[in-house]
């Protein structure tokens, strides 16, 4: 999650999000970078579903403060079905990784701003009434190989990547978390930026 939300401000997300514009992941996986786009862009306080903190502890720590930001925090959560919230879409191949990202974007209470749906790389493009849109953010964490023997089967997913992204998405802006800047390249569109991440 830590990670995900540094990418997220990377990307200048709470802007783009702030102008309504989209936001897709075309590998989401579990859904992780949905979730927090979307918790960034509602305005939901980091760790709202944490039980406890450990500031909790400390002998300067000012309850009656804190419980009030709680209170304050948990409104804003509520009023989320008020809210006029970006779209969110995620795909994935896997039929798998589709019914785990659902399921963790339920138990996040996003059901009804985050879509994700199975979809093969190949088939990337805006859903048509977001390709009118100027721009929007393109962001994921494609698989990086962690056998040798991997590597020549996702420089060719990179590639597909890097095709569709050129064709439908000429004027979005791209965020790829790679542990493999190598096959970064393969996508084959210069990056403006790029920094190095630690979790």
């Amino acid at each position: 999650e830590n990670l995900a939300a540094a990418l997220l401000y990377r990307c200048d997300w709470p802007n783009l999000a702030a102008e309504q514009r989209p936001l897709i992941d075309p590998m989401c996986g579990s859904g992780t970078l949905l979730i927090e786009d979307a918790l960034m862009a509602a305005g939901i306080a980091p760790g709202l579903f944490r039980q406890r903190f450990g500031f909790e502890n400390w002998l300067q720590h000012q309850p009656e403060l804190w419980q009030e930001l709680l209170r304050e925090a948990r409104a804003i959560r509520h009023r989320l079905a008020e809210l006029k919230m970006p779209e969110t879409h995620g795909y994935d191949a896997n039929p798998k990784a589709v019914s785990i990202a659902r399921e963790n974007i339920r138990r996040a209470g996003l059901e009804t701003i985050i879509r994700v749906s199975q979809r093969e790389l190949a088939d990337l493009k805006p859903l048509t009434h977001l390709a009118d849109l100027a721009s929007g953010l393109v962001l994921t964490n494609p698989p990086y190989g962690e056998r040798l023997s991997e590597v020549p089967v996702i420089v060719y997913l990179y590639r597909h990547l890097g095709a569709a992204l050129k064709k439908h998405f000429i004027h979005w802006k791209l965020g790829v978390f790679t542990g493999n800047p190598e096959l970064g390249k393969a996508i084959a569109i210069r990056a403006i930026k790029q920094y190095k991440l630690y979790d």
